[in-house]
């Protein structure tokens, strides 16, 4: 994943971080239904729900 980039007229590699490994990503479980991220409509609801209540 590297690429060129060019700053004041030069060529720099742009190398990828090298903590990227330590973070072990692929390691990680995946998110469960309740983890998951909510839907825009859902969110709102769960707003409108809140302002309600108070």
């Amino acid at each position: 994943m590297q690429e060129a980039q060019a700053r004041a007229r030069e060529t720099v590699v742009c190398e990828p971080s090298r903590f990227i490994p330590e973070m072990l990503l692929d390691d990680a479980p995946l998110p469960t239904a309740e983890e998951a991220p909510l839907s825009p409509k859902d969110r709102m609801a769960m707003l409108k729900a809140m302002l309600q209540k108070g």
